[in-house]
Order: C-alpha cells, then sequence, then structure tokens
C-alpha cells in the first residue's frame, strides 16, 4: 500500500489567467501544495496532471525527480470536464495497487499545511475509513427561508463560545483507495471520514478577490512564522 499524491492543474483559466503558474507572494501557486507534500516527510508518488507546457517544464526544472508530471489528455481539462474523468483517464493509464490510497489535492488551495497531510497520513494508517474529505468547521448560526432556526431555539439561544458548529467541505484534498475509485466512478464512497482542516482552507482561489485574500493571510502567516 502506497500514497499516490494527484494534483489535477488546467492551463486555462477564465477568473485569473494563469493561476497556477501566477506568483502568489513570490511563490507560483502550484509549488504552495507540492512543498506542503514535500515538508511533510509523507512518502508517496506525487503527481501534477496538466495540459500545460509551461507548468510540465517548471515542474521538472523545479522538482526534478521528486514530482512527476502526467499530461493528460485536453479533452478533459476543459472548464466543464468533472475532476473525476481526469482521475479515471489516469488511473486507466496505472498499474496501480486497488489497496494504494489515492490523494487529490487541488492547488487552488494553498494552505494546505504539512502538518495537515501528516495528520491525515496518520489516520491513513488507522484504515478505518474507505474515504477522507477536507472540511472546515464554521460556528455560524443557521436559519430556515421560513424564519425558523436550524440550530437553537429563541429562548435559549447560546453563546458562540459553546457552539460547536458544524463542518463545511473545503475542496482542498479527497482520499479514497484506488479500487474504490475504479469501481464506483467516485472520488469518495464508503465510510467517509470528514478530515477537519485549518479555516484559511475556505480560501480557494478562483477569483482575484480570492487571490488578493490569500496574499493578505499568506503575509499575516509568514510574519508570524506560521509558514508550513
Amino acid at each position: 500500500m502506497k500514497n499516490i499524491f494527484f494534483i489535477p492543474v488546467r492551463k486555462n483559466s477564465k477568473e485569473v489567467p494563469g493561476k497556477n503558474m501566477k506568483k502568489l507572494n513570490g511563490v507560483p501557486l502550484i509549488s504552495y501544495v507540492i512543498n506542503a507534500i514535500i515538508h511533510s516527510g509523507v512518502k508517496g508518488e506525487i503527481w501534477v496532471a496538466t495540459d500545460w507546457r509551461k507548468l510540465s517544464n517548471y515542474i521538472h526544472r523545479t522538482y526534478d525527480n521528486k514530482v512527476t508530471v502526467y499530461h493528460r489528455d485536453p479533452k478533459n481539462a476543459q472548464d466543464t470536464s468533472p475532476t473525476i474523468d481526469v482521475v479515471l483517464e489516469f488511473l486507466s493509464k496505472h498499474r496501480f495497487d486497488k489497496n494504494d490510497n489515492f490523494i487529490l489535492l487541488q492547488a487552488t488551495s494553498p494552505f494546505t499545511s504539512s502538518q495537515e497531510i501528516q495528520k491525515l497520513n496518520n489516520v491513513l494508517l488507522s484504515r478505518q475509513y474507505d474515504s477522507i474529505i477536507s472540511c472546515c468547521r464554521l460556528k455560524r448560526f443557521r436559519w430556515n427561508e421560513d424564519g425558523t432556526s436550524l440550530d437553537y431555539d429563541l429562548i435559549h439561544k447560546p453563546r458562540r463560545q459553546e457552539y460547536k458548529g458544524f463542518l463545511i467541505e473545503s475542496g482542498s484534498f479527497y482520499v479514497s483507495k484506488v479500487g474504490r475509485i475504479v469501481e464506483t466512478k467516485q472520488l469518495v464512497s464508503g465510510k467517509i471520514h470528514p478530515f477537519e482542516v485549518s479555516s484559511d482552507a475556505f480560501i480557494e482561489i478562483d477569483s482575484l478577490v480570492d487571490w488578493k485574500i490569500a496574499e493578505v493571510v499568506l503575509k499575516h502567516r509568514k510574519s508570524n512564522g506560521l509558514l508550513h
């Protein structure tokens, strides 16, 4: 059983042109998640699936034998292409064991940390779950459209500090066994573990506003010695 770290990257981006190679606080966006995997010390193969020659050349030049490029089919690199399509394409071209851990990480989530990857690996080693999905905890009170609260009654409203909140899918990473993905054609299935990550993982870079927010958060982290 081994870990297969898989990072799907497309060339085109409408909101932030060339964002995966665009420098975020001096570092190409794609490098944040790659560096987090490498710095975690967790063993496994690291793959970047892309249709972009410029990015492919950068990976070869920067990471040498640490990261392997998979040249994805352009038909699975469109704006409307579901992520599962490139995953199934990739798995059909390689002979991995059905019990290998397939760990899909998003390059657009630069706040995935090496510490989180280490903790994720510990969960994988426990072999308790079929799949794992990254989630952030949100401490906000929810309401129905009919004006009724989902989380408390009006007489006994809890203090926010005492409220456990709820988990929201962050999109940072999805983990499953190779065999389950091939069989179900889904990124997650079976017994799923919601893996709680930093609230910064809410920042997924899809727009220029997201980019600006990420810059501010990264500068704050750097100034406080919190970067992985």
